[in-house]
């Protein structure tokens, strides 16, 4: 199985000890493949600088988590450019996931999940991705 995630769910991991959260990243060794791209890497990079964050934090966290992404990670080179999401800047997302041939892409952002499935790839809430890896 190919799963994409968006900028929010490795926020979200480094942020919370949310269950659903914690589920899902003790999953990613061995019930599926993470796709990731430049440009989705450079974007979770930006996040995790943004000073407001910083205190909440710990420099070693991001540092394991950037290279957890690239080293279990499958590398995807995102060369289309549909235009299906009301905010352009998650058009990266559908396009690395419809790339990748990933069966899901996990997101909070309401816009993505408003889409529901996009040329057979699943917009999923962590929740409802949690759900279906433990059926």
């Amino acid at each position: 199985m190919k799963v994409v995630f968006d900028t929010n769910i490795f926020i979200s991991f480094l942020l919370t000890s949310s269950p659903t959260i914690s589920k899902i990243f003790a999953a990613w060794d061995y019930q599926f493949s993470l796709c990731y791209c430049g440009e989705l890497l450079a974007e979770v990079r930006r996040a995790l600088a943004y000073p407001k964050l910083q205190r909440y934090l710990v420099a070693t966290d991001k540092k394991i988590l950037l290279e957890k992404i690239q080293v279990t990670g499958l590398l995807i080179e995102v060369n289309s450019q549909r235009q299906v999401c009301r905010d352009p800047a998650d058009d990266l997302l559908i396009n690395l996931a419809l790339e990748a041939r990933a069966n899901y892409l996990v997101t909070g952002d309401q816009d993505l999940l408003d889409l529901n499935e996009v040329e057979g790839v699943k917009i999923l809430t962590p929740k409802k991705f949690v759900s279906l890896l433990t059926n």
